[in-house]
């Protein structure tokens, strides 16, 4: 399997960033476009804490970002190209069959 520099596995590092609680559901949120804080808070159902080490950790994986909006003093989040990539993977994970039962 491909290793970062850290010599991590890629593939592994890159699920882990999608594992978090939450994390897929914020992808989801943020499919339409921008959303600020408490929409995606009432969107994902996450408490305040929780959906801020959600949001953060996606932004450090580059699929989430943030703006400041200044008239209203909220936070608008939206994807990146990468986050949006991110979304189409879940998608497809999501439609995979379940297996058949070991008999």
């Amino acid at each position: 399997m491909p290793k970062g520099e850290d010599g991590v596995c890629i593939i592994e590092r890159r699920l882990a960033a999608l594992a978090g609680r939450f994390r897929a559901e914020i992808l989801k949120a943020l499919e339409g476009g921008e959303v600020h804080f408490n929409a995606l808070k009432r969107l994902t159902g996450a408490s305040a804490n929780s959906l801020t080490r959600q949001v953060r950790a996606l932004e450090e994986e580059g699929l989430v970002t943030s703006r400041r909006e200044t008239r209203w003093g909220r936070n608008q989040y939206g994807l990146t190209d990468a986050g949006r990539q991110a979304l189409a993977l879940l998608d497809a994970v999501a439609k995979l069959q379940e297996p058949e039962p070991r008999s």
